[in-house]
């Protein structure tokens, strides 16, 4: 993203997050767009089911959630023909939230059998293409190589797993509510 120049244009930042909360995410995102001068003149925090306990938030988005974003879309469209890129305010705290690395990663099973894919999909390269039944210290818990492995052979150590859980459970029940900031 930091190569990116926006020269004015305008931008809208979006957060998509599982249940639980977006902290300084739109804050740190229109931030760094304003840096590389865009503007972020829309921003949303849009509910999907939860990378670690898929019984967070689970089927989201749905139908609702779907009309929400169309509806969002079009008043984002309505905004740009009318010409007002005024930069949108959204929540969060300077200095954002510092983020905890967490002792916490996918492994592989025994199922694994290093095709690759794993490695290929992580977005910050945290599983070596070489080994790709390791995950390194840089993995950021997105769960994309859980979700891509075609054998189902990465999870959560049972552990973690049931910590998760504990911590999380009591969000299966909860319906958090799409924003959305013109």
């Amino acid at each position: 993203m930091r190569r990116i120049a926006g020269a004015g244009a305008p931008a809208v930042a979006v957060a998509v997050y599982g249940n639980r909360a977006f902290e300084d995410a739109l804050l740190e995102l229109c931030d760094l767009l304003t840096a590389q001068a865009f503007v972020p003149v829309a921003a949303g925090a849009f509910i999907a089911e939860h990378s670690m306990l898929r019984t967070v938030a689970a089927g989201r988005p749905d139908a609702r959630d779907m009309q929400e974003i169309e509806a969002f879309a079009a008043a984002v469209q309505e905004k740009l023909d009318s010409c007002r890129h005024a930069a949108v305010s959204v929540p969060g705290s300077r200095p954002y939230c510092a983020g905890k690395p967490l002792p916490l990663r996918p492994q592989a099973s025994d199922r694994c059998v290093s095709c690759g894919l794993c490695a290929r999909r992580c977005p910050v390269g945290a599983i070596p293409p070489d080994a790709p039944d390791k995950t390194g210290e840089a993995c950021i818990l997105c769960m994309r190589c859980v979700a891509v492995c075609p054998r189902q052979a990465r999870a959560l150590p049972p552990a973690g797993l049931m910590a998760v859980q504990a911590k999380l459970g009591g969000l299966t029940q909860v319906r958090r509510e799409n924003q959305t900031w013109l």
